[in-house]
């Protein structure tokens, strides 16, 4: 059964919908899910923004929540024109309850590996879906991590069948240069060797979250963030107990070499046609050095083209799940480059 992301939350979520959208790659029909969180139900204004929401590796849309809702507040609280209507949040069809769909067709036909760009796929299949207006010019998609590499190819096929993008934010992207392959692919290596020895079964979520608190990248996390990760991330394992829903092997299967080195070279020809914003968090806790160093030699090519570049504070990689104020707040920043219109603060209040 899926998570209700929403039960249990202070009431602060109104009019959730999710839908189980599909597309067929390679032969495979895979369905994922697409949920959405409207906020405002007045009709449409041409302030009213649209964000389309897309997870990092090992993430769920649950843990994005708080620096929306702190977005939110920014909005509200600041006297701003736009209002933050509507939120799409797009789960990678390996990861979550999504791979609790495709738990069979991922096991017989993606166990080493499962592309990013299907990500994109995913993506480009949410605005063909009817559900939203994909010409709507306060459309924003957000991705951070792999959910940048959806992004940005999602970008490219919708580029190419000219809809394009009207603008993007990233949010740590996984981006390298292409001098970095075999580090890339030594890394890679190394992870899955990692993961096949992690332990995949806890009695309780209470003992699968002191495993998890106790390491890093975990221990860093915020802990409201902590809090939905104990509600959204585990079900019952086979044998009894509980175990992740997205699992090692999939993880492993996404942690692949060749597609992030390709997502930088499409967003080369991206950047200087469609505002592109780029955060970064300051804390180099990710990648190794020489992967960090060619990621600022593409950055340095790319930054001249850029909307902005911003550095996301107390942050490592895990920018969201590390600052969600600080991210809420970069990205509030962005929106007020973008538009740049405000108002006297009204009464008007929307709850996330």
């Amino acid at each position: 059964m899926p998570s209700d992301y929403y039960a249990g939350l202070d009431n602060e979520f109104r009019n959730v919908k999710r839908h189980i959208l599909s597309y067929e790659r390679d032969g495979v029909r895979l369905q994922f899910y697409a949920t959405n969180v409207l906020l405002y139900t007045h009709p449409r204004t041409s302030q009213d923004l649209t964000l389309i929401v897309c997870h990092g590796l090992a993430m769920n849309p649950a843990m994005y929540f708080p620096t929306l809702k702190y977005l939110n507040q920014l909005i509200v609280q600041s006297g701003s024109l736009l209002r933050l209507r509507s939120i799409w949040f797009v789960e990678h069809a390996n990861h979550g309850d999504s791979a609790v769909l495709n738990e069979a067709l991922l096991k017989e036909h993606f166990s080493d590996r499962f592309p990013l760009t299907y990500y994109g796929v995913g993506i480009v299949t949410l605005l063909d879906s009817g559900l939203l207006d994909p010409t709507d010019p306060n459309l924003i998609p957000i991705g951070h991590c792999g959910g940048s590499g959806g992004v940005i190819f999602a970008a490219k096929m919708l580029r190419d069948r000219g809809t394009p993008f009207r603008r993007i934010v990233l949010l740590e992207p996984t981006l390298f240069d292409l001098d970095i392959e075999e580090n890339f692919k030594a890394l890679e290596q190394r992870v899955r060797i990692a993961n096949r020895k992690r332990p995949r079964v806890w009695p309780t979520v209470e003992d699968a979250m002191a495993y998890h608190r106790n390491r890093v990248p975990w221990k860093l996390w915020d802990p409201e963030v902590l809090e939905l990760m104990s509600k959204t991330v585990f079900w019952p394992a086979p044998g009894g107990g509980v175990t992740q829903k997205t699992t090692y092997e999939q993880e492993s299967a996404c942690f692949e070499y060749k597609e992030p080195l390709e997502t930088g070279q499409v967003l080369l020809g991206l950047v200087t046609n469609t505002p592109v914003h780029m955060a970064l968090g300051e804390r180099p806790d990710m990648w190794t050095e020489e992967m960090y160093a060619s990621q600022r030699r593409i950055v340095a090519k790319m930054k001249p083209s850029l909307a902005s570049f911003s550095v996301i504070p107390g942050a490592g990689h895990y920018v969201v799940q590390d600052n969600p104020k600080g991210s809420a707040q970069i990205i509030f920043n962005i929106l007020q480059l973008e538009y740049g219109k405000r108002q006297p603060a009204t009464s008007v209040q929307a709850r996330l």
